[in-house]
């Protein structure tokens, strides 16, 4: 299953009129201060990376025993994003704005008006064509019994 025709896809193939001037503001936004992690086609390094002090959740700490692995986690994908709330490692940021907000030193170097800008682009890496299409939608029966 390949999402690729957001509004963000449309634009990077040339299609200005894909993002909002609000999303244009937060994509350049998002690529000075997100981009070293939220890389790659499906924004993600696949690295694991601590955004804030740590907490008792050691992350990848936990599995490696290793004091300076703690409070890392693997970069998520931003592919439909603005559809998979609650947001980080233990959902505990409700909306985007708090996911976008909790990553410490990143967003405080962020204005206010770049922060919702960034929020407003992550809307545009939403693929309606492709969470609308039938072949990908949950079964209505499996083995000849309705689920």
């Amino acid at each position: 299953m390949i999402s690729n025709r957001a509004p963000y896809d449309r634009w990077r193939a040339g299609e200005g009129r894909a993002l909002s001037e609000q999303q244009r503001i937060g994509a350049r936004a998002f690529r000075r201060a997100c981009a070293s992690c939220h890389s790659g086609p499906d924004l993600s390094d696949g690295g694991f990376h601590a955004i804030a002090p740590a907490s008792r959740d050691h992350g990848l700490g936990e599995v490696t025993g290793r004091r300076a692995d703690d409070g890392r986690f693997r970069t998520p994908p931003l592919r439909n994003v603005a559809l998979t709330a609650p947001y980080l490692h233990d959902g505990s940021a409700q909306t985007l704005g708090e996911a976008t907000d909790s990553h410490g030193a990143i967003a405080s170097g962020l204005g206010a008006e770049h922060r919702i800008a960034i929020v407003a682009f992550l809307g545009a890496l939403t693929d309606r064509a492709f969470i609308g299409d039938p072949r990908y939608a949950l079964p209505q029966s499996a083995c000849g019994v309705a689920l």
